[in-house]
């Protein structure tokens, strides 16, 4: 299959993906819902499998093969994206649907509404597809606001407590005349107006449920619902009739914002025929390009045996992925349009608060204060805006954002198996994987979960790693380019990793000194790594200058992690450090605190340290706070690590040294700082690094030993197996 028109095939999936079609279609655009969501991830994960290599020329009997295979590719981009310009344009004609509502932070209806991201710039809060709402099903996600509600310690009862109201606003469409029955039930006040008219109400300190009778003629009635919510009670509200004969919830295609005549009642329903039946085609068509992409991959692979490993690896790497987010996904559906009530004082809550502010009101994140009155990046400033672009891709709820950010953070394996790939070979990549696996389970899957940076950190950072390696072997200036975008996306996303630039760019002169390029040469390669990393951390002091008036670089809960686990002991006088030469340089009071245990207390100042050290290296009884008292598989791995350092010469050539540059700065990092925050999330990264040596180490080990026991065997094989013979051409 060409790849020019498979790319267009897939720019073609990707348009009929993102644009909008019928509201009640299967696959309606943004934001992604389940089938989506799926559609796009494992589509992805088919395609990086099988995508075509290129191959050197076929034989003559393969051009008739190969040019039908050509001309199927063109037909089938071309039927995509008209698809996807048929999608636009039915969409377009779909009548805009659900029921409008106001929502309220307080029982009262007053004050100003409250604003979802899914629904940007409508005059109100949200439009509900149904009205059937229990306990966690409230699409309250504005609660969810660390400035407002941001309860813990004795307080944190009260997050569960927290007040709303809602106001619905539309027109119920009845499809015939005749006499419905409906249902109102509800946990506190709530009522019902039909036609101008109370016609049920409910007030009930627990649940209640108000069934009447009406006479409705065919077409649109203006409906109103009122609900609040009455704490301790947990929230419910249920409006339900017997539409078609049948209980059910009242919901969409019932429910509109605007008065809909039977006419366009009658269209819209042959509209949404029409968006499903070019769903069905789409999913049709997208599951014959990939059947066909993955026989292409299959047969060019048979006629090239070199690239058969290559395509066993990727299927092998896919299945992984592909397997993490179905886990990711399946056993969550319940979780769909539910509301996660995230815990006051935690990380998440903030980190949920800025992406909800970034989406609203824009990517400067003021949060409500004018500019030049704000404040800088009190977090890591990258993170906020990763979670931003998960919601608006796959919605308001949780459910779309943990989906996304398993599958990404699961791809860390795959990234670590290619860079071990690199460093040491096949062998050494299958028993880093193998390594990895057990690794993702006991400690990466749970950060996966969490909204914390930590969780996109883990892509971020062996695709950093991965790029500084291949742009050490190959010196190119796009290679360059790529590395200097990730370690500028990686400082923004932890800010220590700035402390690593230094020794990059150390070993990236010297390795490409070694390889004989001039110092000019060398000077303008290292000028485009770190004018790429400048265009991304540029960003944090620029957003920071036009916000607070301060062009501040890193995070400003820096000296707070700084003097978290460094307590001043109780001889140190922390009065002082207002009076010290640098206390008019340095505004943040932990940090000047801190420096001031160190000069007063060095000998308690390095004890802490110690324990910190200890505590990093999988001693958790060294930390009072931490419930394990130690992780032998972080122990092992660290030995592992030192011996291959010791042992392995690949282990200690320069380009092994990008990874132990980076485990020393992020060991460092975690003695001056502090490795103890939701367990040892913030240890986690320094052990992706190390998995890859031990990697090495380990396959080094074992091919030893399968060496000593083929030279004391009997028979000793003479030919080289096909798969090591196509490690050794990647390796080289």
């Amino acid at each position: 299959m060409s790849r020019r028109w498979l790319a267009m095939m897939v720019a073609g999936c990707l348009a009929y993906l993102l644009l909008d079609g019928h509201p009640e279609s299967w696959l309606n655009g943004l934001p992604w819902r389940p089938l989506s969501l799926g559609v796009a991830v494992l589509g992805g994960v088919v395609l990086w499998v099988a995508w075509p290599r290129p191959s050197p020329p076929d034989p003559l009997s393969h051009l008739w093969e190969r040019g039908r295979g050509v001309r199927a590719a063109m037909i089938l981009a071309a039927v995509i994206c008209v698809l996807a310009l048929a999608k636009s344009v039915v969409g377009g004609q779909a009548l805009q649907s659900g029921l409008p509502g106001w929502y309220f932070d307080n029982s009262r209806f007053q004050g100003d509404m409250e604003r979802s991201s899914d629904f940007l710039g409508e005059p109100w809060t949200r439009r509900e597809s149904e009205l059937f709402f229990g306990g966690d099903e409230f699409p309250a996600y504005f609660l969810n606001d660390v400035q407002r509600f941001n309860f813990f310690g004795a307080e944190a009862e009260r997050r569960k407590n927290l007040p709303f109201s809602v106001r619905w606003d539309g027109f119920l469409y009845v499809p015939a005349d005749g006499t419905y029955q409906l249902w109102l039930t509800a946990s506190g006040p709530a009522a019902l107006r039909l036609d101008g008219r109370q016609v049920a109400l409910v007030d009930a300190d627990g649940r209640e449920t108000t069934r009447i009778a009406l006479p409705l003629a065919a077409g649109s009635h203006p409906i109103r619902i009122t609900y609040a919510r009455r704490p301790p009670r947990s929230p419910d509200l249920k409006m339900e009739w017997d539409v078609g004969g049948e209980r059910q919830p009242l919901r969409v295609p019932y429910l509109f914002p605007a008065d809909v005549t039977l006419a366009q009642w009658a269209t819209d329903r042959t509209v949404l025929t029409l968006s499903r039946g070019l769903d069905a085609a789409f999913l049709a068509l997208g599951g014959l390009g990939q059947l066909a992409l993955i026989v292409g991959a299959a047969g060019q692979a048979w006629r090239q045996p070199l690239l058969r490993w290559r395509l066993l690896e990727r299927a092998l790497l896919g299945v992984w992925v592909a397997a993490v987010f179905v886990q990711a996904t399946v056993p969550r559906l319940d979780r769909l349009d539910k509301l996660a009530l995230l815990g006051g004082g935690q990380d998440w809550l903030t980190h949920e608060s800025f992406a909800r502010d970034i989406l609203i009101n824009g990517p400067l994140m003021t949060l409500g204060k004018a500019l030049g009155e704000g404040r800088t990046f009190y977090a890591q400033p990258f993170y906020p805006y990763a979670l931003a672009g998960f919601h608006a891709l796959t919605g308001e709820d949780q459910f779309g954002v943990l989906a996304v950010q398993v599958f990404l953070a699961s791809i860390s394996g795959v990234l670590l198996y290619f860079l071990a790939k690199r460093l040491f070979g096949t062998p050494a990549a299958l028993v880093t994987f193998g390594l990895y696996v057990p690794f993702w389970f006991w400690h990466l899957e749970w950060v996966a979960y969490r909204l914390i940076s930590e969780a996109i950190y883990f892509t971020i950072l062996p695709a950093l790693l991965l790029a500084l390696v291949h742009c050490y072997d190959e010196r190119r200036l796009r290679d360059l380019a790529v590395a200097g975008g990730l370690l500028g996306l990686a400082i923004v996303t932890r800010g220590p990793t700035l402390l690593y630039v230094p020794f990059v760019a150390g070993v990236i002169w010297w390795g490409f000194r070694r390889a004989g390029l001039s110092r000019a040469l060398v000077l303008r390669r290292l000028a485009v790594l770190v004018a790429c990393m400048a265009l991304v951390v540029g960003l944090v002091p620029l957003r920071n200058l036009i916000v607070a008036g301060q062009p501040s670089v890193l995070a400003s809960s820096g000296g707070v992690n700084l003097q978290k686990l460094h307590r001043p002991s109780n001889g140190v006088r922390l009065n002082v450090a207002q009076e010290r030469w640098f206390a008019p340089y340095m505004q943040d009071a932990p940090t000047r605190e801190t420096i001031e245990f160190l000069l007063q207390d060095p000998a308690g100042y390095a004890w802490a340290s110690v324990l910190l050290a200890a505590y990093t290296l999988g001693y958790g009884g060294a930390v009072e706070e931490s419930l394990v008292t130690v992780w032998p598989e972080l122990v092992a791995l660290n030995v592992v690590y030192l011996l291959t350092m010791l042992l392995l010469a690949r282990a200690r050539s320069l380009r092994s040294a990008l990874l132990h540059a980076f485990v020393l700065i992020h060991f460092a990092t975690m003695v001056i700082f502090v490795p103890y925050d939701y367990d040892n999330r913030l240890v986690l990264p320094m052990y992706l690094p190390i998995i890859v040596i031990a990697g090495g180490g380990l396959a080094a080990a074992l091919g030893w030993a399968a060496g000593r026991v083929r030279r004391g065997s009997v028979a000793v094989p003479t030919t080289r197996p096909a798969v090591l013979a196509v490690r050794d051409a990647e390796t080289s």
